[in-house]
């Protein structure tokens, strides 16, 4: 799974992305099925200091990760971005 969401994020990170979110930052990504709805963890390491910044780059993750899913496999469920040390920080529903 994490190697498929690289990949879609190489295709779809924009020159705005560059310095805050890279397929290298995605540490791990999971995704399991809860009913009907999908529950994902995405963990990725961030190189800001700047915990303003940081939630940002995982917002941007979040975002892209729900249009992934939507494109690719149509479903809808929950996503968490993590840092490396396990701190939640955004989670969104797609």
């Amino acid at each position: 799974m994490t190697r498929d969401f690289q990949a879609y994020l190489g295709q779809h990170l924009t020159k705005a992305d560059d310095g805050t979110v890279s397929q290298q930052s995605v540490r791990e990504t999971r995704v399991r099925k809860v009913n009907t709805a999908g529950e994902a963890r995405i963990t990725f390491f961030s190189y800001f200091t700047d915990d303003a910044l940081s939630r940002n780059a995982a917002l941007r993750l979040a975002r892209l990760f729900a249009d992934w899913r939507r494109e690719i496999y149509g479903d809808a469920g929950r996503v968490s971005v993590r840092s490396t040390e396990g701190t939640v920080l955004v989670t969104l529903n797609w």
